[in-house]
């Protein structure tokens, strides 16, 4: 699909009233005075609408989330907070789309091109995502990249959505400067996330723990990509103020109230942690409230909130609540293959389960947002004299669709059924994750979670300090092991486990070359910064019986311990070289044959 395609169908549904009125397929008795009365301004009434449509609610939840944010600890947070947000607001908001999209043979047959080919297209790109790191990594960057546009689309759309229906349709000036303010609001994020050093995402759930897929960055040094942050800053406000000038008539604050809140969650969610990040004003990203699941569920139920409006008008035998548990299993329906992903399924191109779900969330969010933007046009008759116009419903309505059953549908929906069961055993598995929990039960909560994708190499490391002090030391080198993850393992779990297998398993030889390999590893990455990678490397060649190579070793750690200038350093190594001369002693005639 060509590129400028892509482009239109990011802003979903929104991109539609960019258009002129005499563009819109729909029939002149559709094109009636825009009336500005009460019941036909809002879709579920004023309060409902500002809280979950317009993002009221996410702005009076800010300070409840930063104090939250400030005292949970980080595993409380993220892991099971995630999970759980994710399950009530992404896992419907996507089934809505597939919703719309499959469950009528009308809506397939009229998007076949993006429901059956492109779809079939994505799913092979996963498969070669499992087992193409670089093409992984290219679908976590597409995710990534495109999630900004994405969101800021639906709040553009929003707003002139508001604007249309309240009665005050906004000049093309002033719609142009009201869409490049959005446009560079998402032009920030792209620059935050694709600056050198920056781990802002604004995708949730787009970090890989496993290390086997990256976000491919463009790599802005620093020093262009601050000015750069700080032009699109300004271009962007001058844009807002461009629009409230070129507003005519002059609408009232009270009325603007919608609009505002739009344009606030909107600079919450780009502006604020781009800006902040490049200037270096703060840990912004870490803060709960922006961070992604908080932002990608303030999206979701805004999503929903219009997507359920449209099922009633359209169908008004769908009720809400219906409506909401039929999104909630046809999105989990597609997480249902994610059962499989299981540790070592995929041998050794995604070592884990972490690596397999971070390709399957991506490849799922590019298809929804393709989907989305076939799907909401206002060249749909239907969908125009839904969202914009401010008739009375009941002028609006179509005749209701009557949905034949299906096999296929109910076996959907049973997979949904199934993989919403997974889903809150893994967030129940997550509250159990806790460091301070007793060590074994730790261990059986990660590997429980290795099966959902959810067990990291942080989660590992704590269980494998907490099976070390409660001596159970077989137990914490296969934890250790399952820390490293795939590509570079951390330098923290290398030389533990590297030091746990000299201690316990020196007489396996398998053992040894395993410590040897991460010694080696360790001397590479810090040897002439740090004299510990040189001192457990030592130790590795004293345990393989290598008594010239550990004194060397030892030897070279001191040089860099006394040039560092640490003193308990240097007397730590000092006293570990008298000690391995001595064994060398004992063992008699240093080995000339020692290998290197």
């Amino acid at each position: 699909m060509a590129g400028r395609d892509h482009r239109t169908a990011s802003i979903a549904y929104y991109d539609c009233v960019v258009m002129s009125a005499d563009s819109l397929s729909v029939s002149t008795s559709d094109r009636r005075p825009e009336t500005s009365s009460s019941r036909s301004v809002w879709l579920y009434g004023r309060v409902v609408d500002l809280l979950l449509g317009y993002g009221l609610g996410y702005l009076i939840a800010v300070p409840l989330l930063l104090g939250w944010g400030s005292v949970a600890a980080p595993n409380e947070r993220y892991l099971w907070f995630g999970s759980a947000v994710a399950l009530l607001t992404a896992t419907p908001h996507y089934g809505a789309t597939l919703l719309r999209v499959y469950e009528e043979r009308s809506e397939r047959r009229k998007y076949a091109i993006f429901a059956i080919w492109i779809t079939a297209a994505l799913v092979a790109l996963f498969g070669a995502g499992l087992y193409d790191r670089w093409i992984g990594s290219l679908l976590l960057t597409v995710y990534v990249s495109w999630s900004p546009w994405h969101f800021s689309g639906q709040n553009y759309g929003l707003a002139v959505m508001y604007l249309r229906r309240s009665g005050h349709p906004p000049s093309q000036a002033a719609k142009r400067s009201l869409y490049a303010s959005f446009v560079l609001c998402a032009g920030l994020a792209f620059v935050a996330i694709h600056t050198s050093g920056s781990s802002l995402l604004f995708a949730q759930d787009a970090f890989d723990h496993s290390a086997t897929f990256r976000v491919l960055k463009l790599g802005i040094p620093v020093a262009v990509g601050a000015p750069l942050a700080g032009v699109l800053g300004i271009l962007y406000a001058g844009c807002l103020v461009r629009f409230v000038a070129r507003l005519r008539p002059r609408p009232s604050a009270a009325s603007m109230l919608p609009l505002a809140c739009l344009v606030g969650v909107q600079a919450l969610w780009f502006a604020v942690p781009a800006l902040a990040t490049a200037f270096g004003a703060g840990n912004v990203r870490l803060l709960l409230p922006f961070a992604a699941v908080t932002i990608s569920a303030a999206h979701s139920v805004q999503y929903l909130w219009v997507t359920s409006h449209y099922a009633g008008l359209a169908r008004s035998d769908v009720r809400v609540a219906r409506f909401f548990v039929r999104c909630i299993l046809a999105g989990a329906a597609v997480g249902a293959p994610a059962l499989l992903f299981v540790p070592g399924l995929f041998g050794d191109a995604v070592p884990n389960a972490a690596g397999a779900a971070v390709v399957s969330f991506s490849v799922v969010n590019i298809h929804h947002f393709i989907l989305d933007g076939a799907i909401w046009k206002l060249r749909d008759g239907r969908v125009a004299r839904a969202l914009l116009r401010s008739q009375p419903e009941a002028e609006v309505a179509g005749a209701p669709l009557q949905r034949r059953r299906h096999w296929l549908r109910a076996l959907a929906l049973s997979l949904g059924a199934i993989a919403l069961l997974a889903h809150l055993t893994m967030i129940a598995l997550a509250r159990q994750a806790r460091p301070d929990a007793e060590p074994q039960a730790l261990q059986r909560t990660a590997s429980r979670l290795a099966w959902f994708g959810k067990d990291t190499p942080e989660l590992w490391s704590v269980v494998a300090e907490g099976l070390e002090r409660a001596g159970a030391f077989d137990d914490a080198i296969a934890a250790w092991r399952a820390s490293l993850g795939p590509g570079k393992p951390p330098l923290v779990s290398a030389n533990r486990l590297a030091w746990l297998l000299i201690e316990h398993r020196a007489d396996d030889p398998e053992s040894l070359a395993e410590a040897t390999a991460l010694a080696r590893y360790l001397a590479a990455e810090v040897g002439s910064e740090q004299a510990k990678g040189l001192q457990t490397l030592a130790a590795v060649h004293l345990a393989a019986g290598r008594y010239e190579l550990a004194v060397e070793t030892a030897e070279r750690a001191l040089e860099v311990a006394r040039a560092r200038g640490n003193p308990t350093r240097i007397r730590q190594v000092e006293s570990q070289v008298r000690a391995y001369r001595a064994e060398a002693r004992r063992a008699g005639s240093v080995r000339a044959d020692a290998p290197r």
